[in-house]
């Protein structure tokens, strides 16, 4: 296998920023313009390694004020998803000193393992299937949002609805989250290792949460085949069903 250089990648970058102004102008919608892409380039290019990504996730920053910078999630994620490697990291660093969070990464990862230094935006994992992902940063709303058969660690604190609609997954937060933890989580386990918001469990159904701090608020109506639990005097405490 042979990668691109970095310059090779930019190019592609350009490629893939004007092939997706003109689809949009033509109606299509973000998946058919990703599989278009994907599949185009598979026959005129290998699939690039994990060190390379890297590398490339390393020099975006670089780029922020060009046109084709506002596609670069997507084109990172587009990376990802074809790598060669199964355990794939990148580095966020530089561009969340820039005051940039990129959303969706991680989203429709398929038997990897991507491990991400720095802070991430909305939609981490959303729709992974049988993929483990890391990140050592915060992460903002719907972490592991219908995710299938994942799990997700997350080295900082996390926006709200942490888990929505996961199935079969677990979520380790080691830090604070926001609203509705676990809502509509089906068969799935989230623990946060901090404080947690308002309205957690709610609709969920055979989970189990754990909280380490405190809990802001529990929902009126909670579905007893999930449990939560609460850590109290150094020992988790099922708060419900009681």
């Amino acid at each position: 296998m042979n990668d691109m250089t970095i310059d090779e990648m930019i190019k592609k970058f350009k490629e893939f920023h004007k092939m997706y102004e003109e689809r949009i102008k033509e109606g299509k919608d973000v998946n058919e313009i990703l599989d278009e892409f994907k599949n185009g380039e598979k026959s005129s290019r290998d699939r690039q390694s994990a060190k390379q990504i890297l590398k490339f996730s390393k020099i975006l920053s670089k780029y922020i004020n060009e046109d084709f910078f506002e596609n670069a999630y997507f084109y990172l994620n587009s990376l990802i998803e074809d790598c060669s490697d199964k355990y794939i990291r990148i580095d966020l660093n530089e561009l969340n000193r820039e005051g940039i969070f990129f959303n969706f990464l991680g989203s429709h990862l398929k038997n990897k393992h991507l491990e991400i230094d720095g802070s991430v935006g909305d939609f981490l994992g959303g729709n992974a299937e049988n993929s483990i992902i890391t990140v050592n940063g915060d992460a903002k709303n719907l972490a592991g949002f219908f995710m299938k058969y994942s799990e997700i660690t997350l080295n900082g604190n996390a926006g709200d609805f942490v888990g929505e609609n996961s199935r079969n997954s677990s979520i380790i937060v080691n830090g604070n989250s926001g609203d509705c933890v676990g809502t509509s989580a089906k068969n799935s386990k989230i623990i946060v290792n901090g404080n947690a918001g308002d309205s957690i469990g709610m609709e969920a159904s055979n989970s189990k949460i754990y909280i380490k701090g405190n809990i802001e608020r529990l929902p009126n109506y909670l579905d007893k085949s999930t449990e939560i639990y609460q850590m109290q005097n150094g020992i988790y405490v099922k708060v419900f069903p009681k």
